[in-house]
């Protein structure tokens, strides 16, 4: 077996990217779906991290005018309200916050 010491020369590694090229798998609407549910996490772990109860809000509101498949957010989100309103000693606010999540499991 016999091994070259030839290298090859920088016109030899020519490659061709576009964009333009078959770069289209699937639905358009799916970047954007993944998108949301990056930032609707991402402001969920910020959120709960901070005891940011209107952040948690937005939360929901973020989740909530998604399909099914963000209601886990929503429902995390306004468990961590009950939480933060509970140890903040807002027992009356922490209250309606608290039905609001059980009309969310009954549904």
């Amino acid at each position: 077996m016999q091994f070259s010491s030839r290298t090859m020369s920088d016109d030899e590694y020519e490659f061709q990217y576009s964009d333009d090229e078959g770069g289209n798998f699937g639905d358009d609407d799916a970047p954007q779906e993944d998108d949301l549910n990056v930032a609707i996490q991402n402001k969920f772990y910020a959120s709960k991290s901070d005891g940011d109860v209107h952040g948690l809000e937005e939360v929901m509101a973020m989740a909530d005018s998604k399909p099914a498949e963000f209601s886990d957010w929503a429902f995390k989100a306004l468990k961590n309200i009950v939480k933060i309103e509970g140890r903040a000693g807002k027992l009356d606010v922490m209250l309606t916050s608290y039905r609001r999540l059980l009309e969310k499991v009954t549904r």
